[in-house]
């Protein structure tokens, strides 16, 4: 099912393989005693900020831009359907939002993530201008206090840095480097780093390459993940038994192996990726497009993305012979996506338009209703008037054969159609009841109910044994295996010439 439309300015302006940026989850945390949960923590719940508006911009929110070159002020809509989430799809930085009328939003300031209020249970319309999709993005909390690394090699050899404990509770930037796990599981996770690093002291980045590239060597993609039995954590669990996992276990296995290294992580959810309509040229996002991937800390208040995925990093080229749109985003040519451009175009003519368009589009509208009405008349008119002149034309020989050839074919379609028809009906489809799988047992269900009542009406002179010994032959036709049918259009024949004497013995 479709969660998510996204009309951009044209095609180049969507990258290969999008990233539709959701919701940040910073906390790493035990549940009523269990282990392995991400969640937004209470730190960071405590400072959103709920405001209402209209349009948005970036500096209305403090969010800064990583890159120095301006997005071009193009305009992409959005329209998220109803009961999907709250918080928005946002691949990066903005000129400008619009919605239709004032909103109540909600705003996280570490994570940059833009939601509403409440989860819309409609249809949710926004326009964004001058969108960019970025890899970096800015926290404020980062880099105005600095984070909280010391250099611990009395405490840890292997590890350049280590959490300092904080003072006061559960700090944003100390939640970001927890690691809630057992001595042991924290051991073996010091191993796997050592194996990545090869004890090498490496930056942030160059860390998430060597994990991604560990992780893609030790565990493939599947989307029917099982978890491997016994206690303890389960993203270890997971590490340990090399099997098969989906993007969650990859993203949560990067996250622990960062902070394990000193680098804070941080879990992200959204979508990545889609599929072009062709119908309507827009991108269609699917609730089976959900994703899960890493951002890890960069330094200078940015994290940057990591998606530990096999096949779900960023693509950086096409094929030679494709665009760049084919390479990354699939192009869907079906039957669901033409009834979902159906959507979309009524998506565009009327809920995306103001009061003044829908105005002008309700006064096209009826102008061209009305010369539909005039061309149509017309039509039936010249129609008429030339059924009219051909009957008046002088009835040649030529005349009749052509009449009487077409009075011919449409008897025989009719007597075709009604002899062998339950052989060809059932088969079209938009006549083939959704339960009718054989089109003997069909047949032979109908000419039985035709039987029963006929009897009920008119019960002799046929004699009894003769309409019983029908019935059976029409039963095992409808129940019996398909091995045992016999002729199924001789009993069809007979059926109908029994109900031909039952109507005649009535009338």
């Amino acid at each position: 099912r479709t969660a998510l439309r996204i009309d951009p300015p044209s095609r180049r302006a969507l990258p290969a393989g999008p990233y539709w940026r959701m919701l940040v989850l910073d906390e790493y945390y035990y549940p009523y005693g269990n282990q392995g949960r991400f969640r937004v923590s209470d730190t960071t719940s405590s400072q959103q900020r709920t405001f209402s508006a209209r349009s948005l911009s970036p500096g209305d929110m403090e969010w800064k831009s990583p890159d120095a070159r301006r997005a071009e002020g193009r305009e992409w809509l959005f329209y998220l359907e109803g009961d999907v989430a709250r918080w928005l799809p946002l691949p990066g930085n903005f000129q400008e939002m619009r919605v239709r009328n004032s909103q109540t939003f909600v705003q996280v300031p570490q994570f940059r993530v833009l939601g509403q209020n409440a989860v819309n249970s409609q249809l949710f319309f926004y326009r964004i201008r001058g969108l960019e999709f970025q890899e970096r993005f800015y926290d404020p909390f980062m880099e105005k206090e600095g984070f909280p690394l010391v250099p611990a090699v009395e405490a840890e050899p292997r590890l350049g840095y280590v959490r300092r404990p904080a003072d006061s509770g559960a700090d944003y930037r100390t939640i970001v480097l927890d690691l809630p796990v057992s001595d042991d599981e924290r051991a073996y996770l010091l191993e796997v780093v050592e194996e990545i690093t090869g004890g090498e002291r490496l930056g942030p980045e160059a860390f998430a390459q060597r994990a991604k590239d560990y992780l893609a060597r030790n565990h493939d993609y599947s989307l029917s993940s099982a978890l491997p039995p016994g206690a303890g954590d389960p993203i270890v669990r997971w590490l340990e038994s090399r099997t098969d996992g989906h993007c969650e276990y990859f993203a949560g296995a990067l996250i622990l192996l960062s902070r394990t290294a000193g680098h804070p992580a941080r879990l992200v959810t959204g979508f990545h990726g889609g599929s072009w309509n062709s119908y309507e040229d827009y991108l269609m996002v699917r609730f089976s497009d959900a994703h899960a991937w890493c951002e890890i800390y960069a330094g200078d208040g940015y994290w940057f993305r990591a998606d530990p995925t096999p096949a779900g990093g960023e693509r950086t080229g096409a094929p030679e012979g494709q665009d760049d749109l084919a390479f990354g985003v699939s192009i869907d040519e079906s039957w669901m996506a033409f009834f979902d451009s159906l959507r979309v175009l009524w998506y565009r003519r009327i809920v995306s338009f103001d009061e003044e368009a829908q105005t002008e589009l309700a006064s096209t509208l009826r102008e061209y209703l009305g010369i539909l009405r005039e061309g149509t008349e017309r039509g039936l008119q010249n129609f008429a008037g030339t059924v009219r002149d051909w009957v008046r034309g002088p009835w040649n020989v030529e005349r009749l054969l052509w009449l009487g050839g077409a009075v011919l074919a449409l008897t025989a379609s009719m007597v075709v159609a009604r002899r062998v028809g339950w052989r060809i009906l059932p088969y079209v489809r938009f006549y083939r009841p959704r339960h009718v799988l054989d089109p003997v047992r069909h047949q032979a269900g109908v000419l039985l109910g035709r039987l029963e009542r006929r009897c009920v009406r008119a019960p002799g002179p046929l004699p009894p044994s003769e309409v019983n010994e029908l019935r059976w032959e029409l039963q095992r036709l409808r129940y019996g295996a398909p091995e045992e049918r016999g002729s199924p259009g001789k009993t069809f024949r007979r059926a109908r010439t029994v109900l031909k004497r039952l109507r005649r013995e009535r009338a």
